[in-house]
């Protein structure tokens, strides 16, 4: 029988108090067993409470954070965990989970760079029933500047992948991982948020067609609560071909937002157009901000056949009318109406001009006559008087 393997991953997040799980296509585990909490933040902090690390730290200054692994299971586990840098994934949303590709540019330290595990926490091993704990060192550098770094405590259980839970041909393959938010303040927030479009560019996301405008924080601040809107038209034009909304959205400190507006069913076009976003920021730590941008973009021809092309989610495009031929098929039709009122106008005035001309020899020709019998009639009266 043909056996089948679901994999499904298990993420619970610990940030801002909260235990969220999330879903993706991964992994497997016979079941949790395992858990993670955070247990010393080490020093002052900006908020209490927390199921994150919430660190308030100025510059220069080394900390150590500690983090419990419980193994509830009946065998020994060995816990791999490592720090990542936060940043602002496809969504819109901050990604604390996994490694980005790149970086932006504005950043110019990364969680990765001033946090380590130490080496001998880096696989942890928890002996059955027991648990262990494992610390972070954190040393911040003398020119940090103010505002917030931000990333995660990231935990991930070894041996998550052989085969279980066989019912009817199905492997359900199950993985459990673990994130713990770091969020370091350096001395404080910053007093003023500030975003900019650094650039347009077409292409696909999940092999969807769309226009992006790429939104950067460069400063090292949380943005949350964002609404983004934007429109394209054609280049010096205010007719709108395309328009998308997206609403409670973040930005990550020092990082980039593809916002996207999707064609659908529509087809890429080479030509000139211009993206036009507003974005709004309602985050409660400064008063509501708006930020209006507008920047002109070139579509080349091969750039959309090729996007056309790659586009596989979009359905199949919508047939649309061949207006330009029409135009010129209905061009033809007038001028070829044209030339026929004109022919026909010229031919009835050769007419008239004929019926004139033959009107005119009629009375020439009566004329001539009419002479001709006066002069007749005078000389037969002037041989009779002879």
């Amino acid at each position: 029988m043909l056996r089948k393997k679901l994999f499904i991953v298990m993420s619970l997040f610990l940030f801002g108090g909260m235990s969220v799980a999330t879903f993706a296509e991964e992994g497997r585990a016979d079941t949790k067993n395992y858990s993670v909490q955070k247990v010393d933040s080490g020093g002052a902090v900006a908020k209490e409470n927390t199921g994150y690390f919430d660190l308030l730290m100025k510059p220069g200054e080394k900390r150590t954070i500690v983090a419990e692994i419980k193994n509830s299971s009946e065998n020994q586990i060995v816990v791999d965990n490592q720090i990542h840098t936060a940043f602002t994934n496809s969504n819109g949303e901050i990604a604390y989970n996994t490694k980005s590709e790149s970086y932006d540019e504005s950043l110019k330290i990364k969680m990765s760079d001033i946090a380590k595990v130490n080496e001998s926490d880096i696989k942890a091993e928890v002996e059955k029933k027991g648990t262990r704990k494992v610390r972070v060192e954190i040393e911040v550098p003398e020119n940090a500047q103010k505002g917030v770094i931000l990333g995660s405590w990231f935990f991930d259980k070894e041996g998550q992948t052989s085969e279980n839970d066989k019912q009817k041909g199905v492997a359900i393959q199950m993985k459990y991982t673990y994130t713990l938010g770091i969020k370091i303040t350096i001395d404080s927030e910053i007093a003023t948020p500030h975003i900019d479009l650094t650039k347009v560019t077409v292409g696909n996301l999940d092999y969807r067609k769309a226009f992006f405008a790429h939104i950067q924080n460069d400063q090292p601040a949380i943005m949350g609560e964002l609404l983004y809107e934007g429109e394209i038209t054609e280049k010096g034009k205010y007719d709108v071909l395309y328009k998308g909304k997206l609403e409670k959205r973040a930005l990550a400190p020092n990082s980039t937002y593809a916002f996207p507006i999707f064609l659908g069913k529509e087809q890429f076009e080479a030509g000139d157009y211009t993206f036009r976003v507003k974005v709004t920021s309602s985050d409660p730590k400064w008063k509501t901000q708006t930020w209006e941008f507008s920047k002109n973009f070139t579509i080349l021809a091969d750039e959309a056949v090729k996007h056309n092309k790659e586009a596989l989610n979009d359905g199949v495009p919508e047939k649309k009318e061949p207006i330009g031929l029409y135009v010129i098929i209905g061009g033809l039709v007038f001028l070829v109406l044209v030339i026929f009122i004109v022919i026909f106008i010229k031919r009835k005035g050769r007419e008239k001009q004929s019926v004139k001309e033959y009107a005119e020899e009629k009375i020439a020709l009566l004329e001539r006559e009419k002479r001709h019998k006066e002069r007749k009639i005078k000389r037969q009266r002037e041989e009779r008087e002879e």
